[in-house]
């Protein structure tokens, strides 16, 4: 059986302009347990919550590239194109030690 453990991120929320390319990365440590010292099989969602949750997914047109981890740092999907005003949930994933971890994170776009 595979645990989720899903835990909000110290920086959320995260502001981000229209223009904007940021590379963020998360640090997982602190949310997985110590003898977990390296996450697998990265992944990255975006929705919009603007009119409330559950959202809908825009990571097709908001995400580009690909998560990796490094140990237990992940660096994320490049976000851009975020709408001035509009709410967005960010959900990223890693496997390790057995469970699944999810660090989330509020996203407000600026102009």
């Amino acid at each position: 059986m595979t645990v989720t453990y899903s835990r909000k991120i110290r920086e959320s929320p995260l502001f981000i302009g229209k223009n904007e390319v940021i590379p963020y990365t998360l640090t997982f440590s602190g949310f997985v347990p110590a003898a977990v010292t390296t996450l697998t099989s990265p992944t990255c969602t975006l929705f919009d919550i603007t009119s409330g949750e559950p959202g809908t997914d825009v990571s097709g047109t908001k995400l580009t590239g690909t998560p990796t981890f490094s140990g237990v740092i992940m660096t994320l999907k490049l976000i851009s194109g975020l709408a001035d005003g509009s709410r967005y949930l960010l959900r990223c994933q890693g496997q390790g030690g057995g469970g699944t971890y999810e660090l989330w994170a509020e996203v407000i776009g600026e102009r």
